[in-house]
């Protein structure tokens, strides 16, 4: 379907972006042992696929995001599922519903393990 292979394409785009970020810059953005950094790893997580995923677990692994932020990055995540509801043009109100709902309960975890 053609309405599939461009949100594909959008991808593609947004992965070569992590790559030319890169990590060093994206720990830096993510603000270390930071209340904020749940936040920002939430919203990182929107991107699709599994780059932001990996990005985040390699990132934690190497011990410059905390627990909280990679699960809040997690939750955020839901692969192709956002760009399939775009690109079949399902209800604004539903995108952003379900964003919101991923957001809230991202933020909510990630912090809550940030404090544990």
């Amino acid at each position: 379907d053609l309405r599939m292979s461009r949100g594909l394409g959008d991808v593609y785009k947004r992965q070569l972006l992590i790559e030319c970020i890169g990590e060093k810059t994206l720990s830096m953005i993510l603000l270390q042992d930071n209340l904020f950094q749940p936040i920002i790893a939430a919203l990182f997580g929107f991107i699709p696929n599994c780059a932001a995923t990996v990005v985040l677990t390699q990132l934690y692994t190497a011990g410059e995001l905390s627990f909280g932020s990679l699960l809040a990055g997690l939750v955020t995540n839901a692969g192709l599922g956002l760009i399939v509801m775009i690109r079949y043009e399902a209800k604004k109100k539903d995108i952003l519903r379900t964003m919101f709902i991923l957001f809230i309960t991202g933020v909510i975890v990630g912090i809550g393990f940030m404090l544990l």
